[in-house]
């Protein structure tokens, strides 16, 4: 039966021969119902991870190997896309977004939050056209504590070199990133370590500096806006929007731990709220230009005119007397460049270059003066004390009186600063900017 069907299949018409192929050529080319291996091209972009991804360093440190990605798929234009990389923890208001080079990959600086243990930091592919977001991969990362010597703070804007701090009386720590538009202020709870967004305040906003009363009320210098002032340890926030001084140029300010504030504006006033800001007295003094105001423990105001020297009020401000120099023959005018009073001494502590460069103490409320350092020849261009030490911030670095006529030098190559830029945590960490980073110093 077989070779009867093969016999008629050969001698059949011609016309009937090529409709049986015409049929089965159709049937052969119809669509399979199965679906076939899917081409990842430019309709299906996705993100891949190169390296960086499982490894472990320091909480601000950077991790050691390239954290890179790679955008894949046939026919993609790099130019259309971009990523957004965001860690977790106190990283995560502080994404960055990149391009890509031409061959698809792009690299992340990363540094890690400030907690310890499992962190992520995720990469997520964005359509710029659209904004939408296609794809993303997460990097797993294990943060270990910092340790005895220099460390990196976590989580700070990219630019810090005019960072303020303060410190409540919770050990609260705050910094305000005076050069940054947004994330400029952050506060940390662990000495440092770790810094998060004031969040009652949001981002959007430029602030010159932050001081506090030492217990739990907080001011902070909004440009062009007035004074933020918390009564709650910085939970939350109002604005004293009236202030005399808004839009001019700031020079100093300060908190007292009796909660006065004290506002100096750049070769002008000095103005004074006794109510938290919500009202302020003009304080007139002979033109100069003044730093850190600052009260000693009788409520005695003192100012440094940078052209004259030390002034000081007896009557909050109303009537000013110019000090003598460390050497009275010499006349008020001493080559001062810092000072600070101890509001529970009364004690005056001054750097002074005339008639040698050195530290200086009076115990009289800044009428007379003995040597206090002697045995480091540079100018102190802002004093504080910290857990009741004194430190000093010079060209030099920043220094510790960790005993009589005797200081000890922490830290090199810091842009001096008349205002302070420095801060010491309750147990002893030293936190202060440079360009790029905040250091803790344990």
């Amino acid at each position: 039966m077989l070779f009867s069907l093969e016999l008629n299949f050969i001698y059949m018409k011609p016309y009937l021969l090529w409709s049986i192929l015409i049929v089965l050529f159709i049937i052969g080319c119809s669509k399979s119902k199965s679906p076939g291996p899917v081409d990842n091209g430019s309709s299906n972009p996705k993100l891949s991870i190169v390296s960086g991804n499982n490894q472990t360093a320091k909480v601000g440190f950077f991790p050691s190997d390239t954290i890179k990605v790679k955008l894949t798929g046939n026919g993609i234009n790099t130019n259309n896309y971009s990523v957004e990389f965001r860690g977790s923890g106190c990283n995560a208001d502080l994404p960055v977004t990149s391009g890509f080079e031409n061959n698809g990959t792009t690299i992340a600086y990363y540094r890690l939050a400030g907690n310890t243990g499992a962190q992520t930091f995720q990469a997520t592919l964005i359509e710029q056209a659209s904004g939408k977001r296609i794809d993303s991969v997460i990097f797993n990362f294990t943060g270990t504590p910092l340790t005895t010597g220099l460390n990196y703070s976590a989580c700070t804007p990219s630019y810090t070199s005019n960072t303020t701090f303060c410190k409540t009386g919770s050990g609260r720590l705050f910094a305000a990133f005076g050069a940054s538009s947004k994330n400029a202020m952050r506060y940390s709870d662990d000495e440092g370590a770790s810094w998060y967004p004031v969040k009652a305040l949001g981002a959007n906003h430029r602030f010159q500096a932050v001081r506090s009363d030492g217990k739990n009320q907080v001011m902070a210098d909004g440009f062009d806006e007035g004074i933020y002032y918390s009564a709650d340890n910085g939970d939350t926030w109002v604005l004293r929007s009236n202030v005399p001084f808004k839009g001019k140029q700031y020079g100093s300010m300060t908190y007292t731990s009796t909660g006065k504030m004290l506002y100096a504006v750049k070769y002008a006033s000095l103005y004074y709220s006794e109510d938290n800001g919500l009202t302020w007295s003009t304080l007139t003094l002979p033109a100069d230009n003044y730093w850190t105001p600052q009260e000693g423990p009788g409520g005695e105001f003192y100012i440094f005119g940078e052209a004259l020297g030390l002034y000081k009020s007896t009557d909050k401000g109303q009537h000013w007397n110019l000090l003598p120099g460390v050497v009275k023959a010499g006349g008020p005018h001493d080559g001062m460049f810092a000072f600070y009073v101890d509001d529970k001494t009364g004690y005056v502590y001054k750097s002074a270059q005339q008639p040698t460069q050195l530290f200086w103490i009076s115990k009289d409320g800044g009428d007379t003066y003995q040597t206090y350092l002697s045995s480091i020849s540079t100018l102190a261009n802002y004093i504080y004390k910290f857990n009741d030490v004194l430190y000093f911030q010079s060209v030099g670095g920043i220094y510790k009186i960790d005993a009589p006529n005797h200081a000890v030098k922490l830290f090199s190559d810091i842009q001096p600063s008349f205002d302070g830029n420095f801060m010491v945590s309750d147990h002893n960490n030293l936190i202060f900017p440079t360009t790029n980073f905040i250091y803790v110093l344990k």
